[in-house]
């Protein structure tokens, strides 16, 4: 089993903020994935780290939607996070949106002293296009990766960590570990 927890931070700001939001906004970001990341994978293990796995598995109940007809194991889930018995990919993504007219210059890039976390910048006309092409149900990918200098959905980096005790005090016990 697999748990993705993806952090995301965003900002729907003119031209003008640019260069201030854009480190505000990655801040934001680090701190939030830094925090996770020691209290799910820190070394030693921190004493409420089953707190964090509880938390977790509750967002999931709470998170899951499912149609009438289907049905979900969803208490297996829950139970497998709390007992530590999955592996959760942890990533994060910085989304600046800049809604003024004569911005078009869109871009990504691996945001700095953090694994796993990517800040994107979009102009007024790279966010309309991926709108449309959300509404029109197309995947958004080629206009995420058009301006980029790498494709985000094929490079990103993620760090997947087995979260069972046994096996993290076998294999990988701490973020630094997990790394190299």
């Amino acid at each position: 089993m697999l748990l993705s927890i993806m952090v995301s931070e965003a900002k729907y700001i003119d031209e003008s903020n640019l260069a201030k939001k854009k480190k505000e906004s990655q801040k934001q970001l680090r701190d939030t994935v830094r925090r996770l990341d020691e209290a799910l994978f820190g070394n030693p293990d921190r004493m409420d780290r089953e707190l964090w796995l509880a938390r977790l598995s509750d967002l999931v109940l709470d998170g899951v939607q499912f149609s009438a007809g289907q049905t979900p194991e969803v208490s297996d889930w829950r139970h497998a996070i709390r007992a530590g018995d999955c592996k959760i990919m942890l990533r994060g993504y910085s989304h600046v949106f800049v809604h003024s007219p004569d911005f078009d210059d869109s871009n990504a890039f691996e945001i700095a002293e953090t694994d796993g976390c990517y800040q994107e910048v979009f102009s007024r006309k790279t966010l309309r296009d991926l709108v449309l092409a959300y509404w029109r149900d197309e995947a958004p990918n080629a206009i995420r990766n058009q301006s980029f200098d790498f494709p985000l959905t094929q490079s990103a980096r993620v760090q997947t960590t087995d979260c069972n005790q046994a096996e993290r005090k076998n294999g990988y016990t701490s973020s630094q570990e997990r790394r190299q």
